[in-house]
């Protein structure tokens, strides 16, 4: 297609089909994210690994991650916890991920001056009831005995104009069975939605002599641990790069940002040599991958290009996709949703 760069009516549509490319792209990536979590979890090869967990510090950090979103959207949010014993046995990461799937729905189906609010309740001993309530659209009754099967959305004129793969819940689903727990929903078209997981989550300090607990990191980082580093962070979906970059600087590093793996290699080709201490790379990205950029930036020559540390970002982390990795060039492989302790305390090991 041919366009006149001074005629601004041309260029205007251009870059509104630019823009629905790439939007279409991140759908169909995210799609196949989801797919490939789903066939996980049905086939069986989604296990639990139990961590000593702070749901206190989680409630936190999940306000933190969203809030700015949720603004953004002109959505009032709020998280509370009201917890007895808040350090419990659980796998932290699939916790998280059960809660930021239930938010982000509430968050595309909550008109703007609306509310979403998340609440972390200890029912009993061992029991806990995490729920998620917006004043959003509703759902039809008819609707909630499909809404957790895959690639289901009720037919309105709200879900027409949203963006989604119709897979978050049914994962979500998935996930809680797995843990053994159970998930309700009460929602009146029009008068919004809770949908409340409840799990038996046993204190951390009670936990089985089996249970897979990792070792606690021989040291913290320590506040400001990333003071003055200056990080490469790759990454095509813009709600991940805004949590990302706002952590990060929370720490005290400098960002630069890259949307996908060939403008990465270019800002690091087209900077000095040491001008980045460290790159964070996604590996599923629109127009070069995390693992082609990774070998195109180790082949350059120059030398900070081979000894740079070059850290995968990925939902995928069966051994293979760990290999895969490794073999690219990639000094470690860090699963999604990022953990930020987990991450301070690998980057320390490079610095």
């Amino acid at each position: 297609m041919w366009y006149i760069a001074d005629d601004p009516t041309n260029a205007d549509a251009v870059e509104n089909a630019v823009g629905k490319i790439r939007v279409s792209g991140n759908v169909l990536l995210s799609l196949i994210n989801d797919v490939l979590e789903l066939s996980r979890i049905e086939s069986g090869r989604t296990q639990l690994v139990p961590e000593p967990t702070d749901l206190d510090a989680m409630a936190h950090e999940l306000e933190t991650m969203l809030t700015e979103g949720m603004q953004r959207s002109g959505i009032s949010f709020r998280v509370t916890s009201v917890l007895r014993t808040p350090v419990v046995l659980c796998d932290k990461s699939k916790m998280r991920q059960i809660l930021v799937n239930l938010l982000g729905n509430a968050q595309k189906f909550t008109q703007s001056g609306g509310t979403v609010s998340l609440s972390f309740e200890q029912t009993g001993e061992d029991a806990y009831r995490f729920t998620v309530r917006d004043t959003g659209i509703g759902i039809s009754r008819s609707f909630q005995e499909h809404m957790f099967e895959a690639f289901e959305r009720e037919r309105t004129s709200t879900e027409s104009s949203t963006v989604g793969t119709g897979l978050g819940l049914s994962i979500v689903k998935r996930l809680v069975e797995l843990m053994d727990g159970r998930i309700t929903v009460d929602s009146t078209p029009g008068s919004g939605t809770s949908i409340a997981v409840t799990l038996s989550l046993p204190p951390a300090d009670s936990a089985p002599v089996d249970a897979p607990v990792p070792e606690p990191p021989a040291q913290e980082a320590p506040a400001s641990s990333l003071s003055g580093v200056h990080i490469l962070l790759v990454e095509d979906n813009e709600l991940n790069r805004e949590i990302a970059d706002t952590l990060l600087g929370a720490e005290g590093a400098l960002v630069t940002n890259a949307v996908n793996g060939a403008e990465a290699v270019e800002r690091f080709r087209s900077n000095p040599p040491g001008t980045f201490r460290l790159i964070l790379m996604d590996i599923m990205m629109p127009v070069m991958d995390g693992l082609t950029a990774t070998k195109t930036i180790r082949a350059l020559d120059r030398a900070d290009a081979k000894t740079i540390p070059i850290f995968a970002m990925t939902a995928n982390a069966f051994r293979e996709d760990v290999t895969r990795s490794l073999d690219a060039g990639m000094n470690e492989h860090l699963n999604k949703p990022l953990d930020m302790e987990q991450l301070l305390s690998t980057i320390q090991k490079y610095l």
